[in-house]
């Protein structure tokens, strides 16, 4: 829209403030007329626009007192409006001070500046009328004396009433029935006196909820009918402490048989109040919020007894139980005291305990049945769920000082675990960590202090049954199913039976190249798998059933020599140099000729017997021609190493 401004040619005023004549009704209109033009100067096209006016008490800023829009016609640029002749001018705007008028064309902005409402030239005589109703001090008081046919004003009278209901003169006001009307002074009282007349009469309540006695007088009386106020009579919120005098609510004005000894008014569910036995509800405290402070306290300050004792049932459950903050005493098929949370993340606890300075935070005893049982049908830890976020302490401890199991893990269902543990952190993540720290050494395998035990107990156990079973889903290859580390001179994996297998490991992908069983040892004196025959007389140490030995790594026990010219000691000598025996006179070496020119060994140069020397001087193996024949360049031999 183009900016657009105004230029006032004229404004008229024809509005006086007050009259005392009763036919004098002076419209109370604005005559306004201005030339609208715009940014250049010119008046903007001819047509019906919506104007806008708006008055203020001020020149700029403040809210205006008075708003009217009209759809007025601008011809040649000229604006002529009658300001108040759509939306009347309210009588609060009295046009006794200075006014100002904001006009805004078509939606846009408001014009500036502001225009200031003068007054017409004759107007200005209304200000005599104004001065005439001043006090006696006023320059105009003395036109004030106005005679009266039954009375005469003095001057400096204010207040007067001059008719009423176009009667003038002396007014009597009378009263009917019993209707009294007295006077004191200038103070008119009209009242009924209590006791007196013919009351209120016609009374209808139009419902059953208001009773009237009397309604025909002389006194009616009206009170509340009994079922009166019922819930769709009452507010919302509308009965509160302030509206209830003390003592006013008794038991002799609640109809029985809804009183009952310790009921107390709750909500029924159905939007109604019913008098029911007493529930408390407390506000929950979520973790992490200020703690300072309890919602509900039940202090014990006696040296012994229960502070909250909760009985289910009719059973007598552990008999008197002395020092206990909460107790639940449950019978036979009850619960003693149930913990639940419908919390949507683990913050939220059905039941919490926290012990400081060696005390217990939740302690369960039981005689025969379960001391502390948890049930979770869809959680994330089954049945029972204990986490430590950050203390050094254990997450869960089970002591056993009977002959019982501390922890027993049942799984009573395919695919059901009795005991997982699972190692998710980094450097010595831990699922499942057995420890013994007995000093008395066992009388078998069976006896022995043990850290883990796994058992498989059935006399006739269906295939593939364990006692311990040790997976390892990783891809990389870096995972262990089990680990077992002694640091001292045991066994970190120790298996014994009877008549099966003491250790069984078996790789089961064809296409891999994997290991039923893998031993290793950074150890130069010890072995990576090293089995042993204890028998009496003699039996197998090790036996390989449909498989070869087959050897690999960097430093093989099995490996092929060749003859060349610079490990050829003699014409009838060729040194060994292999860190497998080098510097161990104790090897015992096989070995055999590899034929690679048939022509040649049938010529009879490769027809040698051969045999083995250890050098102590050069700390290594020789194999000699024992029939000294020169060995040729190149010739292969097969060298297996066995060391003891």
């Amino acid at each position: 829209m183009k900016t657009r401004s105004i230029s006032l040619l004229l404004v008229c005023l024809f509005f006086l403030l007050a009259s005392h004549r009763a036919d004098a009704q002076i419209p109370r209109v604005l005559s306004y007329q201005g030339i609208v033009t715009d940014n250049t100067g010119r008046p903007i096209p001819d047509g019906n626009h919506t104007i806008t006016f708006n008055l203020y008490t001020f020149p700029s800023g403040g809210t205006a007192i008075f708003t009217e829009t009209q759809s007025d016609a601008i011809t040649r640029g000229v604006l002529s409006a009658m300001i108040g002749s759509q939306t009347a001018i309210p009588g609060h705007v009295q046009f006794d001070s200075a006014y100002f008028l904001g006009i805004s064309i078509d939606g846009g902005a408001e014009l500036t500046p502001r225009t200031l409402l003068t007054a017409a030239p004759y107007a200005l005589n209304s200000a005599f009328a104004q001065n005439a109703f001043s006090t006696a001090t006023s320059l105009y008081a003395a036109h004030a004396t106005i005679a009266d046919s039954a009375n005469a004003l003095s001057a400096g009278v204010t207040g007067v009433v001059r008719s009423i209901n176009d009667a003038s003169g002396d007014i009597i006001i009378t009263g009917s029935g019993a209707t009294k009307v007295t006077t004191s002074g200038k103070t008119v009282t009209i009242n009924v006196p209590p006791g007196t007349g013919n009351g209120i009469q016609g009374v209808s309540p139009g419902d059953t909820s208001i009773a009237v006695a009397n309604s025909s007088g002389p006194i009616a009386l009206v009170s509340v009918a009994k079922a009166g106020i019922s819930n769709d009579k009452m507010a919302a919120n509308a009965i509160t402490n302030a509206n209830i005098q003390d003592l006013a609510v008794t038991v002799s004005k609640i109809a029985a048989p809804n009183v009952t000894k310790n009921y107390v008014p709750s909500a029924d569910g159905n939007g109604n109040v019913a008098w029911q036995q007493p529930i408390l509800q407390m506000p929950y405290l979520a973790l992490g919020a200020n703690l300072t402070g309890s919602v509900f306290t039940v202090a014990n300050t006696g040296a012994t007894g229960t502070t909250i004792r909760g009985l289910a049932g009719v059973g007598a459950g552990l008999g008197i139980v002395t020092n206990a903050a909460i107790w639940g005493d449950a019978g036979v098929n009850y619960f003693g005291v149930v913990g639940y949370s419908d919390g949507g993340s683990s913050s939220y606890a059905g039941v919490q305990g926290k012990g400081n300075n060696n005390s217990t935070g939740v302690s369960g005893v039981a005689v025969a049945g379960d001391g502390v049982t948890g049930l979770s049908t869809t959680g994330r830890a089954g049945f029972f769920q204990i986490t430590n976020t950050s203390s050094s302490a254990q997450a869960l401890e089970a002591s056993n000082a009977g002959s019982g199991e501390a922890v027993r893990g049942f799984a009573l269902k395919d695919g059901a675990t009795g005991i997982h543990g699972s190692g998710y952190g980094q450097n010595n993540s831990i699922g499942v960590l057995g420890e013994t720290f007995s000093a008395s050494a066992g009388t078998g395998a069976l006896t022995g202090p043990t850290g883990v035990f796994g058992k498989a107990s059935s006399s006739t156990p269906a295939a593939w049954s364990a006692g311990v079973r040790g997976i390892n889903v990783s891809a990389n290859g870096n995972g262990i199913g089990v680990v077992g580390y002694q640091a001292g001179s045991g066994w970190g994996v120790y298996g014994e039976t009877p008549t099966g297998h003491g250790v069984y490991g078996k790789a089961t992908d064809g296409s891999a190249t994997n290991n039923g069983v893998l031993g290793e040892t950074s150890s130069p004196n010890g072995a990576g798998v090293k089995a042993s025959y204890v028998g009496n007389g003699i039996g197998n140490a090790m036996q390989l059933d449909n498989g070869a030995i087959k050897v690999s790594g960097a430093n093989k026990a099995a490996f092929q020599h060749t003859v060349t010219a610079a490990n050829k000691i003699t014409n009838t000598q060729t040194e060994i140099d292999n860190p497998i025996c080098n510097g161990d006179p104790n090897c015992l070496l096989f070995v055999t000729y590899v034929v690679k020119d048939l022509t040649a060994f049938n010529a009879g140069s490769f027809k040698q017997a051969l045999g083995v020397y250890y050098d102590s001087g050069r700390a290594k193996w020789q194999i000699l021609s024992l029939n000294n024949q020169t060995f040729t360049t190149p010739a292969y031999m097969n060298v297996w190493v066995v060391k003891q």
